[in-house]
């Protein structure tokens, strides 16, 4: 599902207070729109910092820095329209939905990652490395 151009004003009106940062002497800070911007297409496609670096013009390392800040001012922004249960029953009624659909009693939650490609520093061996053959971060939400 796409977002439209009303949605995306009305969240970064939300986040743009927690992403603003301001100019200095030595650089322009980055808009809060293109940080959104740059985070959503990376959420939505699943691209490398390579990519998002070509089609923003931003610098990798730059791009690795804001997006856990920016993953973490949407979901301050939207934290209220995200359902958490609060109580014994509704934990209970989630476990028996997950064991009634998927066959897995015992489950209350389920857990969301996405992987980030990297070019990994010389001297990280394998810390950056992962099942796919490649390099990258994980991500992950529950």
């Amino acid at each position: 599902m796409r977002m439209t151009e009303t949605q995306f004003e009305e969240l970064l009106t939300h986040v743009e207070p927690a992403i603003k940062k301001s100019d200095t002497f030595m650089r322009s800070a980055l808009t809060p729109k293109i940080k959104l911007q740059i985070v959503l297409y990376l959420l939505a496609t699943g691209c490398s910092l390579r990519t998002l670096s070509h089609l923003f013009r931003v610098s990798k390392p730059t791009i690795s820095l804001m997006i856990p800040i920016v993953c973490d001012a949407v979901y301050n922004a939207l934290k209220d329209y995200i359902k958490i249960p609060r109580s014994t029953e509704e934990w209970n009624s989630i476990e028996e939905g997950f064991s009634q659909k998927w066959n897995f009693p015992g489950c209350c939650g389920a857990l969301d990652g996405k992987h980030v490609v990297l070019n990994a520093p010389d001297d990280s061996r394998s810390y950056y490395y992962n099942y796919k053959n490649q390099h990258s971060i994980s991500f992950f939400w529950d």
